[in-house]
């Protein structure tokens, strides 16, 4: 997750994990985008600012977000979230203000002064090797990347 937050962060897009880890006392489960082949946030998107490569990488234009939630809504698998960074900008300086409460559910709250911003794993699009960095980094060798043949097996 901290490798993921840091290369987004240097590549000027928003400085939120696109992994989370959902964990009991069994299971230790990584939550990413599935990048569908027909994508639900993509369909709910009102300014189109959801798109899908060649590839099939589903991606977020994260100047044209506008932050409805929508698509974090319409996601099946819980793998996009709205994230924000201050108005002050990611070096800026920032004075946490909270303006929900504590209980929110993650897709209610927002903040005075954050602009919001869908986040969901890109690929690491912004690498020319176009290889997820949580792929690389990861030191228990429990994520790699699946082809699209690979899935239909």
């Amino acid at each position: 997750m901290a490798v993921c937050t840091e290369g987004h962060k240097r590549a000027g897009l928003q400085g939120e994990p696109r992994i989370t880890l959902f964990e009991t006392r069994e299971v230790v489960a990584a939550i990413t985008c599935h990048h569908c082949v027909e994508a639900p946030c993509l369909k709910v998107c009102p300014i189109d600012a959801i798109s899908s490569d060649d590839l099939g990488c589903v991606r977020v234009d994260e100047k044209r977000c506008i932050g409805c939630k929508l698509c974090a809504i319409a996601c099946p698998f819980g793998a996009m979230h709205v994230g924000g960074t201050p108005t002050t900008g990611v070096a800026g300086v920032g004075y946490y203000t909270p303006s929900f409460p504590a209980s929110a559910s993650p897709i209610l709250q927002w903040e005075i002064g954050v602009y919001a911003c869908a986040v969901k794993c890109d690929l690491c699009s912004y690498l020319p090797n176009g290889s997820p960095r949580c792929v690389a980094f990861c030191v228990t060798n429990a994520l790699r990347l699946v082809s699209n043949e690979e899935s239909k097996k």
